[in-house]
Parts: C-alpha cells; sequence; structure tokens
C-alpha cells in the first residue's frame, strides 16, 4: 500500500473514531435532556459548540468546551475524569498533527 492511501485510512478511522465518540456523547446527552437547546439553556453552552462535539468535531474547539460539556451530559467534574477526557482530547490532536507531518 503506497504512504498515501496509509495516510488516508489512518486519517477516515480517526475520523470514524470521532464521529462514534460524538454520536455517544450525544446518546447519553438525550437521555436526560432530549432537545439541544433545552439542554445548552440549563449549563449555558454555546449551540453550536455542542454540534461540534456531537457530531465529532471537538478538535476544533477548546479542550475546556469539551470538558464543560462532559461534566454536563455525566455530572462529573472530579480530577480522574477530566484528566483522562484531557488525555483522549490531547492524543487525538497529537495523532491529527503526527499523521500531518509524515
Amino acid at each position: 500500500m503506497a504512504k498515501g492511501n496509509e495516510k488516508v485510512l489512518i486519517k477516515e478511522a480517526n475520523q470514524v473514531v470521532l464521529r462514534a465518540f460524538g454520536n455517544m456523547l450525544q446518546s447519553c446527552r438525550e437521555r436526560q435532556i432530549p432537545h439541544r437547546q433545552d439542554f445548552c439553556d440549563k449549563f449555558g453552552l454555546k449551540v453550536s459548540n455542542v454540534a461540534y462535539i456531537e457530531t465529532g468535531r471537538f478538535l476544533e474547539l477548546d479542550f475546556s468546551h469539551l470538558r464543560t460539556y462532559l461534566a454536563a451530559v455525566f455530572g462529573k467534574s472530579d480530577t480522574k475524569f477530566a484528566t483522562q477526557a484531557q488525555d483522549f482530547y490531547n492524543g487525538q490532536k497529537s495523532l491529527k498533527e503526527f499523521v500531518k507531518k509524515i
């Protein structure tokens, strides 16, 4: 397989992971509050940020937006949970940047 094809495969696989993660978060949120606008109003979040997170485009946002969303959905804001979320976020960002450089 050519290098270009492998890079495309890695990018597509990463996109699948990000979309699946976004779908999972959206499902968790919808179990609590079905309507996105009501959720945003209750927790003081921007609708556009929530849409980015739930469609797997959260790497375009600062981690603080994702952390606030996760705390609202899961009701957790402890250090261990936040650190694990930060590690996931940083890992995804690093993978994206690494693939660009190779």
